[in-house]
């Protein structure tokens, strides 16, 4: 079976965690407040450079582990009101590893209890305190996964199948991104010292792992249906990142006669809420967005247009919440057809997702889902690298599909 299978190296299926434009938005927020306030997202603001930086470690690893895997970066779960943020989720011919990334400054030690305690050094001054456990966090993970792995099921058996498999198939580690840290599990249980290891013991644990597991090898096919489904779960995340500095807002003297110079400013930065994106990853390390149209519906602002390479466009009321679409084409064909015309473009995506799944032997959903289909109408996308801006689509599905969904969407554009 292995002998027809030509995929070697990793592949990222999903590739940034939009913790760049996070970052952005919270320097752009910083002058804004008071001095309590800057206090705050300033060390907001130093842990989540820490926390790329560690994200970009774990990325090096996987990228140069020269192993056939899909990977997805910053997986998020919703089941109701439970979430769950996968940091990695990747997906061997073997097991799937659910990876938390822990960018600990001090050295860790991990007792017989399974308790993490951290030391750090202050001058000549130590001091020790007890941290929440990553472990009991990825347990969550774990657990919120196998949910709603097991919803995907149809029919008894499959789903017996696929939860007496589960524990056997999937890895629950959290890796130790920073490189200064000293882990002491040498009293640890063996079950504990097995899901903590460091980032640059992170692929020969995963080699290792696939070596002793005695499951069957995935083909190429097995193996991008068994990740792609995993992504079909992606939500987005809605929560609302700057609510807590809401009262940290500074108060200028000349607050009214600027109102709405600064209510421009601080939209995209500060009150309006939350900013929903649904681009893949591929933003540039300025958080910079590529060229293409916009669509912007920003509550309690109104509606407006405005041209770049592109249309920005908003609306609004008085709830406080931003949403933010892109557009992938420059002539807005999505949004001119007609009812009609829509109508008989939904039912063509679905007669080509319904044949594909066929022919490929797949679920319709596994080619693309219904939201996914929707923001391929939002987004409109002209070529290979606008429908990778479409929720879902990695290179691997552009490259599989991208020629003749563009091919489908280019009988209506106008």
């Amino acid at each position: 079976m292995g002998f027809f299978n030509k995929m070697s190296e990793p592949v990222f299926l999903k590739k940034g965690s939009g913790l760049e434009e996070r970052l952005e938005r919270l320097r752009a927020l910083e002058p804004l407040l008071n001095d309590e306030g800057k206090a705050k997202i300033r060390q907001d603001i130093r842990n989540l450079e820490a926390g790329m930086f560690g994200e970009k470690n774990i990325a090096f690893e996987l990228e140069n582990s020269h192993m056939p895997m899909y990977i997805i970066h910053d997986l998020y779960l919703r089941d109701g009101d439970l979430t769950s943020q996968i940091d990695y989720l990747v997906v061997t011919r073997k097991i799937c590893f659910i990876i938390e990334c822990k960018n600990l400054y001090g050295d860790i030690e991990i007792d017989s209890q399974g308790t993490f305690v951290r030391t750090m050094g202050f001058g000549n001054q130590k001091k020790r305190e007890g941290i929440y456990s990553p472990i009991t966090q990825n347990q969550r993970h774990m657990a919120l996964l196998r949910k709603l792995r097991l919803e995907q099921s149809k029919g008894f058996l499959s789903r017996f199948l696929r939860d007496r498999s589960f524990e056997e198939d999937h890895r629950a580690i959290v890796v130790l991104a920073n490189p200064k840290t000293v882990l002491d599990a040498r009293y640890a249980k063996k079950e504990v010292k097995n899901q903590v290891i460091r980032a640059d013991h992170l692929v020969d644990f995963m080699k290792e792992a696939c070596r002793n597991s005695k499951a069957a090898e995935l083909t190429d096919k097995e193996l991008l249906n068994w990740a792609q489904s995993y992504l079909d779960m992606d939500e987005e995340n809605e929560t609302d990142y700057l609510k807590k500095y809401e009262g940290y807002r500074a108060v200028l003297g000349n607050e009214k006669r600027e109102n709405g110079v600064r209510d421009a400013r601080t939209r995209g930065a500060y009150g309006s809420g939350t900013r929903n994106d649904k681009s893949m990853g591929n933003h540039n390390s300025a958080g910079n967005r590529p060229v293409g149209n916009r669509k912007s519906s920003v509550n309690g602002v109104g509606t407006g247009y405005a041209d770049g390479n592109g249309t920005r466009t908003r609306h609004g009321d008085s709830s406080g919440t931003e949403y933010e679409h892109e557009h992938g084409n420059g002539n807005g064909a999505g949004s001119c057809l007609s009812e009609e015309e829509r109508e008989s473009l939904i039912k063509e995506l679905r007669s080509y997702r319904w044949n594909t799944s066929q022919a490929e032997g797949i679920k319709p959903y596994m080619v693309f889902n219904d939201k996914q289909m929707m923001d391929l109408l939002e987004k409109f996308p002209a070529n290979g690298q606008e429908l990778k801006k479409v929720f879902g689509f990695g290179d691997v599905k552009v490259e599989k599909y991208g020629a003749e969904l563009i091919g489908i969407l280019n009988k209506y554009r106008g």
